[in-house]
């Protein structure tokens, strides 16, 4: 047997949603599984194929790959293909953002089909559709899903926030995800979708405080989010009341990452931005941020979308911490003018 793939989805998760995906191949044949975490994601496992059943009812428009249960275990056919998501970062490399643009505003119109008024498939992401040799659009993932009546666009929201947040560290010099969403919608459908895309969050999702290793449920979901030139994207859940330090491994071959402090504005002191290399050589960092403000030490985000990018690293160890300040510590003894 050979491992293909392997995806734990544990980090940040409620227990009760913590996952393995493995794709594996046997004796020449994929074969694609999910299976729990622990004893109380077994329902989640369960509840998955009961959610392709519901969709085919409903009369669901696209391919559904087919599912079944066994050993506690949900198993998936392997679709052979390309999947939108490789299609879509291709075009924009190849062609640039208006190319990528047209692109999206094609799949539009598949994913609004598979809207209804009673239950929506949430997991139509570019990554979860496969177009087939053939052409033929499959969709391999369901898990998780909406009865009941949801704002339409708020699927192909979820689609373009998970994309432009998974490849953002090559589209932040050419456009902002506020910038893409005015493509697609109206401004006045934006901040309703925003809400929606919190409120998803805030239902399955918990607090991880990794300075004291314990988990601690916060009123409202806040998050740091880590970007690698590899395409690599993983979350970290804080309480932003305390001081926050995170010790980053850089694989080989890996020169950038951008580090989202928080999803929303705010004011920060960074207190360490240092790298070890494997000679274990130590030196401090530069960065690249889109902060109206900063003296290399204080920064001000007045976006809900703040990044910081490091560049020119190798392998080895970026040291990072900060913390959240009220705006005067900052502006205290200094002139700014803030447009």
């Amino acid at each position: 047997m050979k491992v293909i793939f392997t995806k734990y989805s544990d980090v940040g998760r409620q227990k009760k949603y913590r996952i393995k995906t493995q794709i594996i191949e046997k004796n020449g044949k994929k074969i694609v599984f999910k299976e729990a975490l622990n004893t109380e994601s077994q329902q989640h496992i369960t509840k998955m194929y009961k959610n392709g059943k519901k969709l085919k009812k409903a009369g669901f428009p696209l391919k559904l790959v087919k599912s079944w249960i066994k050993d506690k275990k949900i198993f998936f056919d392997y679709v052979e293909g390309t999947s939108l998501d490789e299609l879509a970062i291709d075009i924009f490399f190849s062609f640039g953002k208006k190319k990528l643009f047209e692109k999206l505003k094609e799949i539009k119109p598949i994913i609004d089909k598979t809207w209804n008024s009673e239950i929506v498939n949430l997991d139509m992401t570019l990554d979860n559709m496969i177009q087939s040799e053939t052409g033929e659009i499959f969709v391999i993932d369901y898990e998780w899903i909406y009865e009941g009546k949801i704002e339409k666009n708020f699927l192909f929201y979820r689609l373009l926030s998970i994309f432009y947040h998974r490849y953002g560290i090559y589209f932040y010099y050419k456009f902002s995800f506020d910038e893409m969403l005015k493509e697609f919608f109206d401004e006045s459908l934006i901040e309703e979708m925003k809400k929606l895309n919190e409120n998803f969050y805030s239902e399955r999702l918990e607090t991880v405080n990794i300075n004291q290793k314990e988990h601690k449920p916060l009123e409202k979901v806040e998050y740091l989010e880590l970007f690698f030139d590899n395409g690599y994207v993983t979350q970290y859940y804080f309480d932003y009341t305390n001081e926050i330090s995170i010790n980053i491994s850089i694989p080989k071959g890996v020169k950038v990452i951008r580090i989202d402090p928080k999803n929303m504005a705010l004011n920060m002191k960074i207190t360490n931005k240092s790298f070890i290399n494997t000679n274990n050589e130590k030196r401090i960092l530069g960065c690249s941020t889109n902060a109206i403000y900063n003296d290399e030490e204080n920064y001000i985000f007045t976006t809900e979308d703040p990044q910081i990018y490091f560049d020119g690293l190798s392998e080895g160890t970026v040291f990072f911490s900060f913390k959240q300040v009220k705006l005067g510590d900052i502006l205290d003894n200094k002139k700014i003018i803030i447009e």
